[in-house]
């Protein structure tokens, strides 16, 4: 997935196919038995007969009414579609060694460890996904401002060397730097 916040993304798909759903059903049940309208509150009933009378005035030619369902089946499906393809192949254990399967905490404890002489780094965090079928693992580096990068990259590759000999393996990595407001407030390091 993208940047993009994923429970927002999910949360607004879920509750534009309830209105839909439920705007289906309501359009339905009047179609089906108009004296359901008998019971509604006289104000939403005028509501209704004058939105009927607006609607009535439109003349519906059966072309037109297949086009409308086809545009909204088309929309519907694609916005399933897309609900549907977001998030995958995150996993939580980027690896196997000997058996057992290690957590991306791991990985990013390991660079932790590793990257702790950095002055200029911050933070280190570790997600993993599967492409195709390979584990990746993706680690985001919060440095300071005016950060040396030459250094900085000597330290993350000798960091991920480090790991590839803690786990036995070579693992792809993707390394992405990062500053911003977050890194700017953050305390400084000091050397005793």
């Amino acid at each position: 997935m993208t940047g993009s916040n994923r429970v927002l993304n999910r949360t607004i798909l879920a509750l534009l196919g309830l209105v839909g759903i439920a705007l289906a059903v309501v359009i339905a049940a009047l179609a089906v038995d108009p004296a359901l309208l008998a019971g509604v509150d006289a104000r939403l009933a005028g509501a209704v007969d004058a939105g009927r009378q607006a609607i009535g005035s439109i003349a519906f030619e059966p072309l037109m009414l297949w086009s409308i369902a086809a545009v909204s089946a088309f929309g519907i499906v694609i916005a399933l579609g897309w609900m549907l393809t977001r998030g995958r192949g995150r996993t939580s254990t980027p690896v196997v060694v000997d058996g057992v399967e290690l957590d991306s905490r791991v990985v990013q404890q390991v660079l932790q460890h590793e990257l702790r002489a950095a002055l200029d780094v911050v933070g280190v965090h570790a997600t993993s996904y599967r492409a195709r079928r390979r584990p990746v693992v993706r680690v985001r580096i919060d440095v300071r401002r005016g950060a040396d990068l030459v250094r900085l990259m000597a330290a993350v590759d000798t960091a991920v060397a480090a790991l590839d000999r803690t786990l036995g393996t070579d693992l792809p990595i993707l390394v992405h730097i990062a500053t911003g407001f977050r890194t700017a407030l953050s305390r400084e390091h000091r050397a005793a």
